[in-house]
């Protein structure tokens, strides 16, 4: 499966303005408003998800054997660092050209690159 990069934008944006102080369920409360804005694919959301939590962005876990129900219970420090490179919508678009001009990048160079590009904005490079 690939990883869509604006997906990992919009899923973290969604939990931020979740703002749940505990822990809640992915599953019943942002999955249904992110396929139905975004015409996300369950399975775009769930491997999504997985991802986030993988690259130690997400403290979330899947709380079944047989499929995908997610508990959220926070983004992580690393995750926030992120998620304020991306914000902007500006800084994501030049993210997105530096990847999409090599055929694509991990997670973490995805955070690198826009790590660069905040830090570029505010001329401290």
């Amino acid at each position: 499966m690939k990883l869509r990069h604006d997906c990992v934008r919009d899923v973290l944006l969604a939990i931020e303005a979740h703002n749940e102080v505990s822990t809640f369920s992915f599953d019943m409360t942002l999955k249904p408003m992110l396929m139905k804005t975004y015409y996300y694919s369950e399975n775009d959301l769930n491997y999504t998800i997985l991802q986030l939590i993988d690259a130690g962005f997400l403290d979330a876990k899947n709380v079944t054997n047989s499929g995908y129900i997610f508990l959220i219970d926070k983004i992580t420090w690393s995750g926030n660092q992120f998620l304020d490179n991306i914000r902007d919508e500006d800084s994501w678009k030049k993210a997105k050209e530096k990847v999409l001009a090599v055929g694509g990048v991990a997670l973490p160079i995805v955070a690198q690159i826009a790590w660069d590009i905040a830090k570029d904005k505010l001329g401290i490079n």
